[in-house]
């Protein structure tokens, strides 16, 4: 895509049209642009590298130490790097553009045309206008609460035969539900909804969880129909399963490290995936991803009996 004419230039006003975003990707680095040149600054320089991978081995440690979850599993806050694989990628081209096309009304008349829009923008209007996680997960609702009032009214009629076995994750957790929410009505059981540590993605910051339906499913306060629990647990897994917040793209200039990060505490060892994208002008990372590979006990029994 060319260059656009006048980019810098704002108009008197500009109506953006909806569906219009697109992403352009960037030519590639020239060896006299400075961010190339701060490449190979970072190249040949091994304490720079060192410093980078240690300084992101260290954000992740840090980030460990004030998740009480991890805390509570690796035997407290005396924790470790233990060992650290991290590569230094550096992108052959800046990350891309985003653009919206609409009237433009300037000094010269009015005419169509295209403006800049930043990344994070584009990316919330794109969840927007294409709701995947919600759609995904109203489905699942709606889908698994009419398979389980079919059944139950075809088994008081008597029609019906035993289904075949669905070895589906919904249809599991359906079933389950059910089955302690029968339990759940005497008072002696309760139904556990995931807390935000049973899922290690992204982890150790912020993820969309259990909350989405505001109090926990199945507590002791809650009355709803064990088909209504099914269905509510089956989607906000669902959800939990596709929903991707917007991350912040890296800037001009960045350079990726990814690879793994091993802590070590008094009772487990974990291994982390990592990607962040370092920026060497600001000696800092702008941007961190992280994912839970394994999470090992130092002592393991065997089972009983």
């Amino acid at each position: 895509m060319e260059e656009m004419a006048g980019e810098e230039d704002d108009p008197l006003l500009f109506l953006p049209f909806p569906f219009t975003t697109k992403e352009v990707k960037q030519p590639p680095y020239k060896g006299s642009d400075p961010e190339w040149l701060a490449f190979l600054a970072v190249n040949k320089d091994q304490q720079v590298q060192k410093d980078i991978k240690f300084g992101l081995a260290e954000i992740i440690r840090r980030g460990v130490e004030k998740n009480p979850g991890y805390v509570r599993l690796l035997g407290g806050k005396d924790i470790k790097l233990k060992k650290l694989w991290l590569d230094i990628i550096y992108p052959p081209a800046p990350p891309p553009k985003h653009y919206v096309s609409g009237i433009i009304i300037d000094d010269e008349g009015i005419f169509w045309g295209d403006r800049p829009i930043d990344s994070v923008a584009a990316s919330h209007v794109n969840m927007a206008i294409y709701p995947k996680a919600v759609a995904l997960t109203v489905w699942t609702f709606v889908n698994s609460l009419c398979r389980q009032t079919a059944q139950d009214v075809a088994k008081a009629l008597g029609f019906n035969t035993e289904p075949p076995q669905d070895t589906s994750w919904q249809t599991v957790a359906i079933n389950r539900m059910k089955e302690q929410g029968a339990l759940g009505s005497g008072g002696k059981h309760a139904v556990k909804v995931p807390s935000t540590t049973d899922k290690p993605a992204n982890f150790p910051f912020p993820t969309a969880n259990g909350d989405l339906f505001g109090p926990s499913i199945g507590s002791d306060n809650t009355q709803l129909d064990p088909r209504i629990q099914g269905a509510l647990h089956a989607a906000s897994m669902t959800f939990t399963k596709n929903w991707q917040p917007v991350k912040q793209p890296p800037s001009r200039g960045c350079i990726r490290v990814d690879g793994l990060v091993e802590l070590q505490g008094k009772n487990a060892v974990m291994a982390v995936y990592v990607l962040g994208w370092y920026d060497p002008k600001q000696k800092n990372y702008m941007a961190i991803q992280t994912g839970l590979k394994h999470l090992i006990q130092l002592k393991q029994r065997p089972a009983a009996g």
